[in-house]
């Protein structure tokens, strides 16, 4: 009922505006909706939108393989300074290894020197020729050889190894005077004696012995 009396209103309303104006009211017409040209405007709105999302994505993973780059040459650099100390340090120790080295090389060279020295001395006061001052020498290092043995046996005790040792140097003492002579050999043992040679430890423990044996 409140339809129809809003419809008869609304009829009395447009008579009495033609009346009014002379001219008949237009009726209205929706205007039709291009939803073809909506659609394309959405989808390229997505795609935009999508776009922008990529852009983003991508500039982050720049920043982020930037920042592993960064942290990989920052590690690189500490590993690379890490294995210039070690160098540095081994070199330290090569050179300190090589000065010691070279400064016991010096040493024994200049021990070598000495005893050669005294060894020469001691010909020279027994008057012995170059030849016999090497048989000498032999003689010496033999039973050096076979004094150093008895002294690391353990089956003896000290009074067993002082009887062998004065054992050995009166077979030495026998093979120099076959060698060079009694009177030679007499001299050779008195400048030994006189002499001392401490620098030749091939006769050290003759030197010992001689006091074993006078005891």
């Amino acid at each position: 009922m409140k339809k129809l009396l809003l419809l008869c209103c609304v009829g009395m309303c447009v008579t009495a505006t033609e009346a009014q104006t002379g001219k008949p009211v237009k009726k209205s017409k929706n205007k039709q909706v291009d939803y073809t040209a909506l659609t394309e405007s959405k989808i390229e709105s997505a795609q935009a939108l999508r776009q922008v999302k990529i852009d983003s994505m991508i500039v982050a993973q720049q920043q982020a393989d930037a920042a592993r780059h960064f942290n990989d040459s920052v590690q690189y650099a500490g590993y690379l300074e890490q294995r210039r100390i070690a160098n540095e340090a081994m070199e330290r120790k090569a050179d300190s290894l090589n000065r010691e080295q070279g400064k016991q090389l010096s040493i024994q060279h200049s021990n070598t020197i000495a005893v050669e020295t005294e060894r020469k001395s001691l010909g020279k006061k027994a008057k012995l020729n170059p030849y016999q001052v090497q048989q000498v020498n032999f003689i010496n290092q033999v039973y050096f050889t076979k004094a150093e043995q008895v002294k690391t046996d353990s089956l003896r005790n000290d009074t067993e190894k002082k009887a062998a040792l004065a054992k050995l140097n009166d077979e030495r003492v026998a093979r120099l005077k076959t060698v060079l002579g009694k009177s030679k050999e007499k001299k050779l043992e008195k400048a030994r004696k006189t002499t001392g040679n401490s620098k030749d430890t091939e006769l050290q423990w003759v030197n010992e012995i001689d006091g074993v044996a006078k005891s």
